[in-house]
């Protein structure tokens, strides 16, 4: 393994400890979401910009596997993103954050509500992106379940630029949803509606099994082909 596998491989291993402390309660916990819904969104966001960079780098190191493990986790969690489908993604557990979200964001505009409109706007473009990541989660996918078993890519080009449609298709979609729709969401979240919130993001937490609210399908190094 080359110095750019070891990185890909400590970040995996650093990833797959959070998961772990995920799991055990931490900031995953019911209570932890009642108190700040939002706060949970965003870290959700934050883990897909971590999985974009994951693909970012088995794209860098085509046509060579650099990082099983990290290959087998991005090809995992692109599995989940799929079977959850646009109306769910990006999240781990089946639950409606996004949806809670891009509502409290783009709220029906008042005439002469600008802000609101442009809002509604954004709403649609980070929906068009996740969208897209999910129209190519499930074949990309499967492209890595392959690129890893064979140990190298038989056509690197294709694999390539697979990976960097679907990165950057992350990439912009998180952009839009932490530059533009979430501090308009936390404006316009009031105390009441934080709870309810709050409330409903946590129960569909805690109905979700361990490894899907850990955004996890890989348990003790093995693969899970969902």
């Amino acid at each position: 393994m080359d110095d750019r596998g070891h990185e890909l491989e400590r970040g995996t291993a650093a990833a797959w400890r959070g998961s772990r402390s995920a799991m055990r309660g931490g900031a995953w916990s019911e209570a932890a979401i009642r108190a700040d819904p939002l706060g949970f969104v965003a870290l959700r966001e934050r883990s897909l910009r971590g999985l974009a960079d994951m693909l970012e780098r088995i794209a860098d190191g085509l046509p060579h596997l650099a990082c099983p493990s990290a290959t087998a986790l991005a090809a995992t969690r692109l599995r989940m993103i799929a079977r959850q489908g646009a109306s769910r993604w990006p999240l781990a557990a089946p639950i409606a954050a996004e949806e809670e979200l891009y509502t409290l964001a783009g709220a029906s505009p008042g005439v002469g509500d600008m802000e609101a409109q442009a809002a509604l706007q954004v709403v649609r473009f980070a929906r068009r992106e996740g969208s897209m990541v999910c129209g190519m989660a499930a074949e990309l996918a499967d492209a890595l379940d392959t690129f890893l078993d064979a140990g190298h890519a038989a056509e690197p080009e294709a694999l390539g630029f697979g990976l960097r449609a679907c990165f950057e298709a992350i990439r912009r979609r998180v952009d839009w949803v932490e530059d533009a729709i979430m501090p308009l969401a936390r404006r316009r979240l009031d105390p009441e509606a934080a709870t309810a919130m709050g409330a409903r993001l946590a129960a569909g937490v805690a109905a979700a099994p361990l490894s899907t609210r850990a955004d996890l399908l890989v348990i003790d190094g093995a693969r899970v082909r969902a």
